[in-house]
């Protein structure tokens, strides 16, 4: 069959199915793009792109942006701002494992031991 180069949904969904089914990140990631192109508004492209950027790229700057765009678009839809919320809260965890002993991230909390 022949792509439909304008239409988000489709290419959404084409895109997923290269992703979850072919295992093709690099097709699917294609497509992906394409369908943010063909509708920067659709908020189900921007947050399906932004969740395989995060999940198979490891791109958190660009799948922020995405989810960001998403929520902005479609702020009603609790699965875009819970999407988002678990994005935010695993990149949180990754940064408080990178401070070493936990002292900074004790500090940044307004905690104190107390011995």
């Amino acid at each position: 069959g022949r792509v439909r180069p304008h239409d988000a949904l489709f290419l959404c969904n084409y895109a997923q199915f290269l992703y979850t089914v072919r295992h093709d990140a690099a097709r699917a990631e294609s497509a992906f793009l394409r369908a943010v192109k063909a509708d920067p508004s659709d908020a189900e492209a921007l947050g399906r792109y932004a969740m395989f950027l995060w999940l198979e790229r490891g791109d958190w700057g660009a799948a922020e942006a995405l989810f960001r765009a998403a929520v902005e678009v479609d702020p009603d839809n609790p699965w875009r701002a819970g999407s988002y919320a678990r994005f935010l809260w695993d990149a949180e965890i990754d940064v408080s494992e990178c401070l070493g002993d936990g002292e900074e991230e004790e500090e940044s909390y307004g905690t104190h031991r107390t011995t």
